[in-house]
């Protein structure tokens, strides 16, 4: 049995009634998706079909995810960068390569703790569907901690095809690899954001205590 939206959902507003549409508070990141920005589902008769279905369908995305906290998420970015080095710093060329997926996995990480701190949230699980995503271009422009960033990763290419910043870590996971002057921006990249992640995560840190 589903659990009542208002139980487990950070700030629920119920649907409305409007003749014979469906009125969806849009303050909620899904029902903004779903409804298309538009705010009605039209003809789509009673609240309580309407809320089910659409309330049923994201309770499967969200609840089959793990959620965590911003310390877990900062912690998780510090122990990949420390991974990330130490494989960097291997005589085994293999375990060496392995050091961009850990770097990937670190700057996810951070990008997503820098959102719940931004926002002011307290965990993943009260983030809309569109920021739990892999797509590191995305997490940059939503976080804003550089200016003009949404096309840092992007024109990433393996054996001169695009390769989507969504699916670098999928690459690296496999064992793939990008083409050799992608995979050195690539490489720039990630190092330049690991500072600028570190810096941020630093200062908030030390905001709090104050």
């Amino acid at each position: 049995m589903l659990p009542k939206p208002s139980q487990w959902l950070p700030g629920w507003q119920p649907c409305i009634q409007v003749g014979g549409d469906v009125a969806l508070p849009l303050r909620m990141p899904f029902w903004r998706e779903w409804a298309g920005g538009q705010g009605l589902l039209p003809h789509s008769g009673s609240v309580a079909s309407a809320t089910g279905h659409f309330f049923t369908l994201h309770t499967k995305v969200l609840m089959a995810m793990l959620h965590f906290s911003r310390k877990e998420l900062r912690k998780a970015f510090l122990d990949f960068s420390k991974l990330s080095q130490s494989r960097l710093k291997s005589t085994n060329a293999k375990v060496r390569r392995s050091f961009l997926l850990y770097a990937i996995y670190a700057v996810e990480c951070g990008l997503k703790c820098i959102l719940l701190i931004t926002r002011d949230l307290k965990s993943t699980s009260e983030l809309g569907k569109e920021d739990l995503t892999h797509d590191l271009n995305i997490l940059l422009s939503k976080s804003e901690i550089i200016d003009g960033s949404s096309n840092l990763f992007q024109r990433m290419k393996r054996h001169g095809k695009d390769i989507p910043s969504k699916q670098l870590h999928e690459l690296y996971r496999y064992g793939g690899q990008l083409d050799t002057r992608s995979e050195s921006n690539l490489i720039k990249n990630l190092s330049g954001l690991y500072i600028k992640i570190k810096d941020e995560l630093n200062q908030s840190a030390e905001g709090q205590l104050q």
